[in-house]
């Protein structure tokens, strides 16, 4: 029998990442995984076998799911299309939610969801999880000796056949990629907010993908800091880490992150200082745990929708800027998205909700 802290739970989606989801959910000590959704319900059945948890249960619709098992939480793993949908059910259904990113395939979509957790009182996460990477505070610990960057220069360089729905994408890299480093960025530079971007999408003549796998983009921050991006999903030979690889130059000197291992610190003067040691407890299982904690009574993770709201702003002001070839705010690509999400809000207090959502970073 489940103990009294332990919470019951519904994953969404059973392909591959689904999986990994499973498998984190069934580990876990706090946690029991009571059902898994997925259109095809052959795949989600064979995906239960694989766990440890006796008795999952398979529905073929989030809605027959949320009816059945009435579970203290879902995990959302489905295709991005389909987020708004199966997350906006969840809330409704009094029901919190860890989604996996983008919290949803467009900017008016994840507004509405932002809103919609307040409007329901329920909490939604979008699980961030390069925020959870081994090393990742250890770069804030580095960033810290060598001053507020006022330059980032982050470049990232694979060459990945995946199949499936990335391939049809209209912005595979910087909508289901690129967004885990925009992201990651935000958290470093933490109160300063990137006000603009100058971006420009592309294909390389040899890329395997009908939307753009390849991006440039140029930041800038409040504080007027600057920060470079350069990306690609195409890219033979020579490969970053998934984490990218990173320099970030402060006024005391530069921090260098291959991604993988402990970051550098180059100093103008005299010898950095020890850094903390990299987390054991990382990945999936972090982000997962972050999110308990925050049912539990725990602080709220970080990357709840008030935040992630604006590291989606972000890569679609990308978009707007390279369709339009011009620098672009991100505030007005997110004034913008708010009246599209007003305007198609199923339900009154939904639309009300939405006009008055704090959009301040």
């Amino acid at each position: 029998m489940a103990s009294e802290r332990t919470l019951r739970g519904i994953v969404v989606g059973a392909g591959g990442m689904g999986r990994g989801w499973l498998r984190t959910v069934d580990r876990s000590d706090r946690a029991e995984l009571t059902a898994v959704v997925d259109l095809d319900i052959a795949r989600a059945t064979e995906a239960t076998a694989e766990l440890t948890t006796p008795d999952v249960a398979v529905f073929g619709s989030v809605e027959e799911g949320l009816a059945a098992i009435k579970p203290d939480f879902l995990v959302d793993v489905t295709v991005p299309a389909a987020h708004h949908a199966v997350t906006l059910a969840a809330l409704r259904a009094g029901v919190p939610v860890l989604g996996e990113k983008p919290a949803a395939a467009t900017l008016a979509e994840t507004v509405q969801l932002a809103a919609a957790s307040d409007y329901y009182g329920v909490p939604f996460v979008v699980s961030q999880n390069r925020r959870f990477e081994p090393h990742a505070d250890q770069v804030l610990a580095a960033v810290e000796q060598t001053g507020r960057p006022e330059l980032v220069d982050v470049l990232f360089s694979k060459a990945i056949h995946f199949g499936g729905f990335r391939d049809e994408m209209d912005h595979p890299l910087l909508l289901d990629m690129s967004i885990h480093h925009l992201d990651y960025l935000r958290y470093v530079m933490g109160d300063d907010p990137v006000v603009d971007v100058l971006c420009d999408e592309f294909n390389e003549s040899w890329s395997w993908y009908a939307g753009d796998a390849s991006a440039a983009l140029l930041m800038r921050f409040a504080s007027g800091a600057r920060a470079t991006y350069v990306g690609s999903w195409s890219s033979p030979g020579l490969q970053t880490s998934w984490n990218a690889d990173w320099r970030f130059t402060g006024q005391r000197g530069t921090v260098h992150w291959d991604g993988d291992n402990e970051p550098e610190i180059g100093l103008a003067d005299g010898d950095p200082e020890p850094l903390p040691q990299a987390s054991s407890h990382n990945g999936l299982p972090a982000s997962f745990d972050a999110f308990l904690d925050g049912l539990t009574g725990g602080p709220a993770p970080t990357t709840a929708i008030a935040d992630n709201l604006h590291s989606v702003a972000l890569v679609f002001a990308s978009f707007s800027s390279s369709a339009t070839g011009k620098r672009v705010a991100v505030r007005d690509v997110l004034e913008r998205a708010r009246d599209e999400a007003a305007r198609t809000a199923d339900e009154s207090g939904l639309a009300d909700a939405v006009r008055s959502l704090d959009l301040t970073p």
